[in-house]
C-alpha cells in the first residue's frame, strides 16, 4: 500500500538529491545560530543607541542646569544687594549689573512691582532711558511667577521688547522683611544655546532639542527636513527634564536609523544563508553525479548489477 508507494518513490530519487537534502539538513542547526546570533546583535546594536543616547540627553540637562545656576547664584547677589532699596544708588547697582553682563554675557533688568511689572533700568539701553514694562506671554513668564513663589524662575520663550529676539529670562526676587519689593531679571538670547547644542558630538541623523514648558523649541539641530512627528516613534524618543526650569532636552533617533541594524544585518544573513544553499545545491549535484558514474562503473566492471557486488563481497569474506 502507502508505505511501498513511499518506499518506491525514495528509490526512485536522485542520489543528488537525497545528498543535497543530507548537506541541507547539516547546515540547519547552522543557520539556526546564525539567526540567533543576528538577533541578538541587532539587540545589543539597539540598547547601545539608546543607552548613548539616553546619556547624551541627560548630561545636555546637566550642562544647562549648571549654566542657570551660576546666573541664579549671581543674580541672588544683585537682589540681595541694599543698592537696589535707594533710587539714588540704583547707577551703583546698574555698574554692578554691568560686570554681571561682562561675566555671563547676558543682560540684567531691575524690575518693580504692579501690573503691568515697570523695568527700572536695563543694561541694553543707558540708565534712565525709557523702558516698556515686562511683557506679557503664554506660557511662565519669570518675574511674575518669582514674585508669586519667592523663589527663582525661569521663564519659557518671548520675543524681547527691547532686545527684538528670541530670549528667556531668569528671576529671582529681591526680599526684605518677609516681603518682595523689586525682582532682578537676566535674559538670554535663545541663540547662546543654539551655540551650545552646536558644541554636542553625536550622530549627524539624529535630532537633539532643548524645549522650554510649553514644548517650544528654545534651540535644535537635526538633519534636514526633519519632521519629529512624521520621522519618531516612541521608542526612538528620550527626554531629560532640567530641575532648574520646565525644560526638557529631547533627543530623538528617525526610525530609519533605529531600525537600520536590522536591515543591515538582515541583508548579511541572507546573503550568508543564500551562498550556504548553493553551495549545499552545487556539492550535493556534484557529489551525486560522482558518485552516480562510480557505482556505474562499478556494476559495469562486474557486469551482473548490484546483487553480484554483493555477492562478491560476501565470497571474498569466506
Amino acid at each position: 500500500g502507502r508505505r511501498k508507494r513511499r518506499r518506491d518513490r525514495m528509490t526512485q530519487r536522485p542520489l543528488s538529491t537525497f545528498l543535497t537534502g543530507l548537506l541541507l539538513l547539516t547546515i540547519l542547526p547552522l543557520v539556526l545560530t546564525a539567526g540567533w546570533l543576528a538577533v541578538d546583535d541587532v539587540l545589543d546594536k539597539q540598547a547601545e543607541m539608546r543607552r548613548q543616547a539616553a546619556t547624551i540627553a541627560e548630561n545636555l540637562a546637566t550642562a544647562i542646569d549648571y549654566h542657570l545656576d551660576a546666573r541664579i547664584g549671581a543674580l541672588h547677589l544683585l537682589a540681595a544687594s541694599p543698592l537696589a532699596d535707594d533710587p539714588q544708588r540704583w547707577p551703583d547697582l546698574y555698574a554692578q549689573a554691568l560686570g554681571y553682563k561682562e561675566r555671563f554675557g547676558s543682560h540684567v533688568i531691575l524690575a518693580g512691582l504692579g501690573d503691568p511689572m515697570p523695568m527700572l533700568f536695563n543694561t541694553r539701553t543707558p540708565l534712565g532711558a525709557a523702558l516698556p514694562p515686562l511683557p506679557r506671554f503664554q506660557g511662565q513668564a519669570a518675574a511674575p511667577t518669582a514674585l508669586a513663589t519667592r523663589r527663582p524662575a525661569v521663564s519659557d520663550t518671548f520675543l524681547g521688547p527691547v532686545a527684538k529676539e528670541p530670549l528667556v529670562a531668569i528671576a529671582v526676587p529681591g526680599i526684605r522683611a518677609g516681603t518682595v519689593t523689586h525682582i532682578l531679571l537676566t535674559t538670554i538670547a535663545t541663540r547662546q544655546f543654539q551655540e551650545r547644542l552646536d558644541q554636542v558630538v553625536f550622530p549627524n541623523t539624529w535630532a537633539l532639542s532643548l524645549v522650554d514648558g510649553r514644548g517650544d523649541v528654545i534651540a535644535r539641530r537635526a538633519p534636514s527636513s526633519f519632521d519629529a512627528r512624521r520621522d519618531v516613534e516612541r521608542m526612538g524618543r528620550f527626554t531629560a527634564r532640567l530641575t532648574t526650569s520646565p525644560w526638557s532636552v529631547v533627543l530623538e533617533i528617525p526610525r530609519t536609523v533605529y531600525w537600520a541594524p536590522i536591515a543591515t544585518t538582515g541583508i548579511g544573513l541572507a546573503l550568508a544563508l543564500t551562498v550556504a544553499i548553493a553551495a549545499s545545491l552545487l556539492g550535493g549535484t556534484m557529489a551525486g553525479r560522482c558518485l552516480t558514474r562510480q557505482i556505474t562503473a562499478l556494476t559495469r566492471a562486474n557486469g551482473t548489477g548490484h546483487s553480484s557486488i554483493t555477492n562478491d563481497r560476501f565470497r571474498s569474506l569466506e
